[in-house]
């Protein structure tokens, strides 16, 4: 799927964690960002989900854990959110979240293993 093909929330999504390229760390407030991003867009969690494998696959090591984190925030509050609306009987939009993930969370963490046997080989 081509950036003007994307929904206008993905393809926000996907600037902003891509912007990530053009600094040196990621910090807090990004990965909030990111994770709001996320849920503005729950509608079309599966082409956001996407998106940060695809990132996560595709960036230079350096960068694989910035998309772990965001993985993981969009995870927890996925759960804060089902925890406080199963409290108050509302309807959860953003539990699609982990569901998905779960489904090729073996291939993401192989990625991470590759990483670190590419840098056994160097050392």
């Amino acid at each position: 799927m081509s950036n003007k093909d994307m929904p206008p929330e993905v393809a926000e999504f996907d600037k902003e964690l891509y912007s990530v390229f053009d600094s040196r760390s990621v910090s807090a407030s990004r990965i909030d960002k990111l994770t709001k991003l996320a849920f503005k867009a729950a509608k079309y969690y599966k082409n956001i989900v996407y998106s940060l494998e695809k990132f996560i696959t595709r960036c230079v090591p350096e960068y694989k854990l910035t998309g772990l984190y965001v993985l993981d925030s969009i995870c927890r509050t996925s759960q804060s959110i089902k925890t406080k609306s199963s409290a108050a009987s509302g309807t959860f939009t953003g539990s699609e979240y982990v569901a998905r993930f779960e489904r090729n969370i073996e291939a993401l963490f192989s990625e991470f293993c590759k990483v670190q046997e590419d840098k056994e080989k160097v050392c």
